[in-house]
């Protein structure tokens, strides 16, 4: 899931994507189609993301994110009802500028690691294509902490 910051919404992305358990405590994931996700980043504020499992339908989980009516997605919007694992992650405005710079005078891709409180990460790509700066090519490492 990903916030839009298009209209202050949650929107819940369902491709399909490979999962490997390396280890006994450790799972990454790779989207089987990774061009799949190419989101244009337009304006400079803070985009959130959650990494969900569960196996409740979308409505279910859309409806479980919105019972607090928080005015704009946040880490507080976690599905806890119908989500058995939910990991969130913040892709905060100081990068991404940071990267739009160095991608403007030093290249064309630059790889971004998003961290949670328990050291999971999601990474993308951020790719500089025809003077639009995109978001791409998702991917994620999760550990079990016992």
């Amino acid at each position: 899931m990903f916030d839009t910051k298009i209209d202050e919404s949650w929107r819940i992305l369902h491709n399909s994507f490979i999962i490997n358990k390396n280890t006994k405590n450790e799972i990454n994931g790779m989207f089987l189609k990774d061009i799949w996700f190419n989101y244009q980043i337009k304006n400079t504020s803070d985009i959130h993301f959650m990494l969900l499992f569960s196996k409740e339908s979308r409505k279910s989980i859309i409806q479980d994110i919105n019972r607090l009516n928080n005015n704009f997605p946040s880490i507080y919007d976690n599905p806890k009802n119908t989500c058995n694992v939910c990991k969130n992650f913040v892709l905060k405005q100081e990068l991404m500028e940071k990267t739009c710079k160095l991608l403007k005078t030093h290249g064309d891709t630059e790889k971004i690691n998003l961290y949670d409180s328990n050291n999971n990460i999601l990474s993308f790509d951020i790719i500089l294509c025809e003077e639009k700066y995109l978001l791409t090519l998702p991917k994620f490492n999760m550990y079990k902490h016992v």
